[in-house]
């Protein structure tokens, strides 16, 4: 499980800057934190789905090579 980690007192303390009220920039704050972020890609999750698309692609174009050569050989 991803979680969405943020200094919950700056986050309030700047948007009360940026002129939301002390009520308000709480029930933000307090809503971001309930936001699901279980289906949220971590840098992690791309780097490996980046290395398994490359295999991948990999995989084809030697496929296609083969299939190019087969069919000028034997076709």
């Amino acid at each position: 499980m991803t979680a969405l980690t943020f200094d919950t007192y700056r986050v309030a303390k700047h948007l009360q800057s940026k002129g939301f009220t002390p009520e308000q920039a709480k029930g933000l704050v307090e809503a971001v934190r309930e936001v699901d972020t279980t289906q949220v890609s971590t840098k992690a999750d791309l780097r490996e789905m980046d290395l398994r698309m490359t295999v991948r692609l990999g995989g084809m174009i030697i496929t296609l090579g083969g299939v190019l050569i087969a069919i000028k050989y034997f076709g």
